[in-house]
């Protein structure tokens, strides 16, 4: 058997002779088998072999991080049988079952399968570690969560503010993993180091095996945390549930919001969701209300780009435009101009999306695009309203410009 698949494998391009001998030899001596003996092999990598794979049986390949898995489906293998067989159920299509595998050239094990379900098959390729992955969460999600988190600590003094009611939230199966008690533990833990290392943005980012968190501190990423990849989805739902988000959509960007308490400060999560190849990255921006207001002399200007700057502000009339990477201070910097021109005498008025400080003795407009208030719109209307000076937080299309 290992040799007829190991023939299949040097014709599907994944191997050379001397590598498949060596795989052959390897798998006999640890008893593993031939797939998992080749991919020990460094030069060897999963997506390659998946690709020479799907090439030479002809059968579509799959990424799993993008495909929405029926769980009903799921229940149609037992857990033993796609163990055995690094495979899992994806959903029923008509009188076939869509099953994703790691080897489809093994054609005995296709038999037991398709004997087990009852139905016949319609094979995906897919890598082993996605597949195991797969398995772990729809198989045995809350044991495998709960010995994730079990040496984490948990959040202290975290509380989200929210108006959401049971009844909003009634989104069945997918709800009922994102609420389970360690999902909810992972959450609020990296809500609570990101807000505590002084980070404006959290990225929770899958990749191939696994998801990695990191936190914007200073405007530099660094590394949070890294989670199991059976984690991924669970936790994005998670956040959009949170965020009042369609946690059945999968194939298209949102945006929302969340607020937290911490240590008696208020704070604003913005959430914004983007579909990758190997599955939804999720990134919360970190804004406080109760944050000091930022100073010219607290930014640490150059003495001579202070200068050049206070001798712009202070000028009757003209433009300053600040422009920068996410986290270089622009923000920051706009506010500190605000609070040097802020006086009884001066009509300011803002429009911002959202609101990052707010700031007594200025107007401040919030963009709400869904009720038709747009950059643009706002700016036509400030202009009626005699203003001294105007801050507009986004130059987004051609009429704001």
């Amino acid at each position: 058997m290992a040799e007829q698949t190991g023939r299949r494998l040097i014709q599907a391009g994944g191997l050379t002779t001397e590598e498949l001998k060596n795989a052959i030899v390897k798998s006999s001596s640890e008893n593993k088998s031939l797939i998992e003996s080749v991919l020990a092999d460094d030069r060897v990598s999963e997506e390659g072999l998946a690709d020479s794979l799907a090439a030479y049986a002809r059968f579509p390949r799959v990424n799993l991080a993008t495909a929405t898995i029926d769980p009903e489906a799921v229940k149609l293998l037992p857990q033993e049988l796609v163990r055995k067989y690094i495979c899992i159920p994806i959903r029923v299509e008509g009188r076939y079952i869509l099953l994703a595998m790691a080897n489809p050239t093994d054609y005995r094990a296709l038999q037991e399968i398709e004997f087990n379900a009852g139905k016949p098959l319609k094979v995906l390729v897919c890598t082993r570690t996605e597949i195991l992955d797969a398995i772990g969460k729809y198989y045995e999600p809350e044991d495998a969560l709960r010995a994730f988190t079990d040496n984490l600590a948990d959040a202290q003094d975290l509380q989200f503010v929210s108006d959401l009611k049971e009844a909003d939230l009634n989104i069945g199966d997918v709800q009922s993993q994102a609420e389970m008690a360690p999902v909810v533990k992972v959450v609020n833990l990296m809500i609570q180091d990101g807000i505590s290392q002084r980070g404006t943005d959290i990225h929770v980012e899958p990749t191939l095996n696994d998801v990695q968190v990191r936190v914007r501190v200073d405007g530099v990423l660094r590394p949070m945390m890294q989670l199991p990849k059976w984690l991924s989805n669970p936790v994005s739902s998670r956040l959009k549930i949170l965020a009042r988000l369609d946690i059945a959509e999968h194939r298209i960007p949102q945006d929302g919001r969340i607020k937290v308490q911490h240590e008696s400060r208020s704070f604003d999560l913005r959430v914004s969701t983007l579909p990758t190849l190997f599955g939804e990255k999720v990134v919360l921006r970190i804004l406080s209300s109760g944050m000091d207001l930022p100073t010219l002399e607290g930014i640490n200007l150059d003495p001579g780009d202070k200068q050049l700057l206070l001798r712009s502000i202070s000028q009757p009339q003209g433009l300053i435009l600040v422009t920068g990477p996410t986290g270089s201070g622009k923000s920051t910097t706009l506010y500190a101009c605000l609070g040097y021109r802020k006086s009884p005498e001066v009509n300011i008025i803002t429009v911002e999306d959202p609101i990052e400080y707010q700031m007594a003795g200025i107007n401040q407009v919030q963009v709400n695009v869904k009720a038709g208030l747009t950059f643009a719109s706002a700016l036509r209307s400030i202009l009626r309203q005699d203003p001294d000076v105007v801050l507009i937080g986004e130059m987004r299309d051609l009429e704001t410009t």
